[in-house]
């Protein structure tokens, strides 16, 4: 099975991250006709921050954002049907440990919804 390279999308990420921060995550869902992509972080006082709150140069972050769907969907799309994943979550703490994790559930609910469900478990 092919995989996703989380150090290309660390790579991506890293120089947009504030010096304080503790926790990155980011959020890849694939739904029926589009993406959801967005990273968080997490500073020293455990509050998480949204791309969109902390990278100034929008069209950076959106350089990076089509970096990481571009690394995500050619892997996706490359995955049998049972395969596939709906979301991708991948958490990298600040000395360098990380976790993937994939969620297989039905992506025909909304981004919305999906995001919201995702973000309980996830940034709570």
């Amino acid at each position: 099975m092919p995989e996703v390279s989380y150090q290309k999308i660390l790579n991506y990420v890293l120089p947009t991250l504030p010096d304080n921060w503790t926790k990155l995550i980011v959020y890849a869902a694939f739904m029926e006709d589009t993406c959801d992509l967005k990273y968080f972080v997490r500073n020293n006082t455990n509050q998480y921050f949204d791309c969109f709150q902390f990278v100034s140069d929008y069209d950076k972050l959106l350089s990076i954002l089509a970096s990481i769907y571009k690394e995500t969907a050619i892997i996706r799309d490359q995955l049998s049907e049972e395969e596939r994943w709906s979301i991708m979550t991948l958490c990298v703490n600040a000395d360098g440990s990380f976790q993937a994790n994939y969620d297989y559930s039905d992506n025909s609910e909304s981004s919305e919804a999906q995001f919201d469900k995702w973000k309980k478990r996830h940034l709570n």
